[in-house]
């Protein structure tokens, strides 16, 4: 076996080997979970129970009543939705079904995947866009088992008998299954771990990756599969935890590429998506690079000088630029790197007048990566407030986006961007009182901020803002509290936002939407789950374009729904 040196580093522990999928950094593919909840942006720096509105406002009202057939209102085209749904009384999943939906018109539940018997799907995802295929576990009687999930069926992955999976992940194109596991009971030593290419049909023929060890050591890691030449970014451990090496080499194991050494003990690889260079981190977030596109791979490069106390590091998309935020607390400062490869541009601060005032894992890039916004207390201490700067001009002073703010006043974490770049949807407190106000801000016109509702004293306690997938309209979640909360639609196309239209008004008394909602990908329907007061969640349908119609559920009767979602 021939060794090309990149870096080696000791005692990484086992499970913090693997990539975080927090989602506020890129890395190589996520585990498995259950039972998440869509990638609408919720606030969460103030959580309360229910959503609050004052008692005069008026959000609007379908017409007709719900019903349990199918809806006809126009929707072009196909859509295919997935669902999880729990058993009686429990949170374990036991089967995934589909429902097709053409021209507007929904089909009957097909299941993709039931649970054996005995069994549930203790840990299980979804496909969804970018995400063709979903890993389902399931526990219980019998040994565990694997599936493979994509948008039609279901493809059970051959495991040895009595195998024990500690992990299942994908590589970052998602074309390959990595599977570490052995033995029930099994010891550090007795790890091992699989992979697969994902064929067009779904099914997917584990390899075992058995690279050679030195003694005493053992595989800990598969982080990616590389999409230039199929080398596997993985990790080796000593038995006695002195010592920890990342590697790439090829799935027979003969060649490897061993990175050089650091002695910390928590540095965590990421392949970027052109596979020409490896980003590592350490137990501080402070972030390096190695150009892995040569033979001889080269040197350790520290993308940014050391930054005291807790750095939070977010790459966007492409991994060509990097937020890094740091700090000891709440707040702290946030700063850009331009990165190409392992080259890396000037450390800038944003707003490096106010220093630490920008509060942590509030930042996010717009759609066209031209633009940061984030959270910051500078001007009201202790009150955030939201900013944009442009990368190209960080050391400009930043722009404020938010209208006037009583003392006690803040902008919650809940803010996006709209899919154009130039608006921005926000929730905030207009006072020391926690009720939350939903506004428009146009970026392309500086000071133009827009209530929504008929007036600004109509607030809501917990918002989750849900933009269309063209900016046009969104959704969230409004009510007087909890016991009458209601699923609210904003045209926010013209000049002007719509007055909030109620899309669950016409639901049964007593059946509330929850937070679950997503629209569909012509944005002409808006599907959501919602229930009654201790009964089992169905999942409903709403056509909203070209005209608003009305709740349909389609979800089987008498089970519940714990997770959907939309499939073009």
């Amino acid at each position: 076996m021939s060794f090309r040196p990149i870096l080696s580093f000791a005692a990484l522990a086992l499970l913090s080997a693997c990539p975080d999928s927090s989602g506020t950094e890129t890395d190589a593919g996520s585990s498995t979970n259950g039972g998440s909840t869509s990638d609408a942006v919720t606030t969460t720096d103030e959580p309360t129970t229910g959503s609050t509105t004052t008692d005069d406002m008026t959000p609007g009202s379908t017409t007709g009543s719900t019903t349990d057939d199918t809806t006809t209102g126009s929707m072009p085209g196909a859509t295919r939705i997935l669902y999880a749904v729990v058993a009686e009384g429990t949170s374990d999943v036991v089967a995934v079904r589909s429902v097709e939906i053409v021209d507007g018109v929904a089909g009957a539940p097909v299941t993709l995947l039931e649970a054996p018997e005995g069994a549930r799907f203790g840990e299980y995802d979804l496909p969804e866009a970018g995400k063709p295929h979903a890993a389902v576990q399931s526990y219980g009687a019998g040994p565990k088992r694997l599936w493979l999930l994509d948008a039609a069926s279901a493809h059970e992955v051959s495991l040895p008998g009595a195998y024990d999976i500690l992990y299942v992940n994908f590589s970052a194109d998602r074309k390959h299954l990595i599977v570490g596991g052995g033995p029930q009971d099994l010891q550090p030593g007795d790890l091992e771990f699989s992979v697969c290419e994902i064929g067009a049909d779904g099914a997917c023929a584990l390899q075992v990756f058995a690279p050679s060890l030195a003694p005493m050591t053992y595989l800990s890691y598969v982080f990616d599969v590389s999409p230039a030449d199929g080398r596997l970014l993985y990790q080796t451990r000593t038995l006695d935890d002195s010592n920890t090496e990342v590697l790439l080499g090829d799935l027979a194991g003969i060649d490897a590429a061993l990175v050089a050494a650091s002695a910390d003990p928590a540095l965590t690889p990421t392949l970027a998506p052109d596979a020409k260079t490896v980003y590592l981190r350490d137990a501080t977030q402070q972030n390096f690079a190695v150009d892995v596109s040569a033979d001889v791979p080269g040197p350790l490069v520290p993308l940014h000088a050391p930054l005291a106390d807790l750095a939070r590091p977010t790459w966007d998309p492409s991994m060509s630029h990097l937020l890094v935020w740091n700090g000891a607390g709440v707040y702290g400062d946030l700063h850009h790197v331009a990165v190409d490869g392992a080259m890396p541009g000037p450390l800038q601060t944003f707003n490096a007048g106010a220093p630490m005032h920008v509060q942590a894992k509030s930042a996010k890039f717009s759609p066209d990566g031209a633009r940061v916004g984030y959270l910051a207390d500078h001007e009201t201490p202790d009150d955030t407030q939201l900013y944009v700067s442009e990368i190209a001009d960080v050391a400009a002073p930043p722009s404020k986006i938010n209208g006037a703010l009583a003392p006690g006043g803040s902008v919650t974490s809940g803010f996006t961007f709209l899919a154009d770049g130039q608006r921005m949807l926000y929730a905030a407190r207009l006072d020391q009182f926690p009720d939350y106000h939903v506004f428009l801000a146009r970026l392309d016109q500086p000071g133009t901020v827009m209530p929504i509702g008929p007036a600004p004293e109509h607030a809501i306690l917990t918002v989750q803002l849900l933009p269309s997938h063209d900016g046009e309209r969104f959704l969230y979640l409004g009510g007087l509290g909890p016991a009458v909360a209601e699923l609210l639609l904003v045209d926010i196309a013209g000049d002007q936002p719509s007055a909030p239209l109620s899309l669950s008004s016409a639901l049964p008394v007593g059946t509330l939407p929850t937070l679950n909602s997503a629209f569909a990908a012509d944005d002409s329907a808006v599907f959501f789950r919602a229930a009654a007061d201790g009964a089992a969640a169905r999942l409903y349908m709403i056509a909203i374009a070209p005209d608003v119609g009305t709740p349909a559920a389609i979800s089987a009767a008498g089970e519940s729904v714990q997770r959907f979602v939309v499939l073009p």
